[in-house]
């Protein structure tokens, strides 16, 4: 299994730093942004293989920003991230457009269990 690019969008840079280093032996580029900004600028520069976005972010909220990473690409898989989120918050990300949704923190295991199934699909 090995993606090109990777994005992982979070504000807290511990979080996003783990993950980043979990996923570094899953792809040949992992791009970290820590917010709106610095999404919207790598989303205009290329379209990651796999988005990881957390949902609550300073400015915009994930939900928007995923609204906008459709818009972009309405292919790519991007995973919704959050220690906070409901049910329904996971319903919603899901109705709109996302791959799938994990909480904080993280169960490695099932990121990887994700990874596969959109490796397979992408080779299917």
């Amino acid at each position: 299994m090995a993606f090109g690019k990777i994005l992982v969008v979070d504000d807290e840079e511990d979080i996003r730093k783990t993950l980043a280093l979990f996923l570094e032996s899953k792809c040949d580029e992992i791009i970290e942004a820590d917010g709106v900004a610095q999404t919207i600028y790598h989303l205009n520069r290329l379209i990651p293989d796999i988005i990881f976005l957390d949902i609550m972010l300073p400015g915009l909220d994930g939900i928007e920003i995923l609204q906008m990473i459709k818009k972009y690409d309405e292919n790519v898989p991007v995973i919704m991230m959050s220690g906070y989120a409901t049910e329904d918050m996971a319903k919603k990300t899901l109705s709109i457009g996302a791959y799938d949704y994990v909480r904080k923190p993280f169960n490695l295991d099932r990121i990887s269990s994700m990874l596969s199934v959109i490796d397979l699909a992408n080779f299917a």
